[in-house]
């Protein structure tokens, strides 16, 4: 089987769904590679990187970031790359990072 660097998981569309009905920007950055994260996700002037992992994922390593993905946050000087199986976690981080920084 052929390994596709810019598939999907199979959570994805439904997670971006969520995250536009909760009036979020989403930007797909599965194109990028490098172990650039899948998604970029603002709301009320909060931006986070995002990596959407299925949650049915058959193991742990599955559901963790890859050797290239750890690679790349090490490097990224921004805010934290958030992982996530559902549209809620990120809301919630996006709610965190807000009452951090006290809008």
């Amino acid at each position: 089987m052929k390994y596709n660097r810019h598939r999907r998981d199979e959570n994805d569309r439904e997670v971006v769904r969520d995250l536009e009905a909760a009036h979020c920007s989403v930007v797909d950055l599965t194109q990028v590679g490098g172990g650039c994260p899948d998604k970029l996700v603002g709301r009320d002037g909060v931006t986070l990187l995002v990596e959407i992992k299925r949650p049915t994922a058959p193991t742990r390593k599955d559901r963790t970031f890859s050797q290239k993905q750890r690679a790349f946050r090490r490097k990224w000087k921004g805010t934290e790359i958030v992982l996530v199986t559902t549209a809620r976690q990120v809301i919630e981080a996006i709610d965190r990072e807000i009452e951090k920084r006290g809008y």
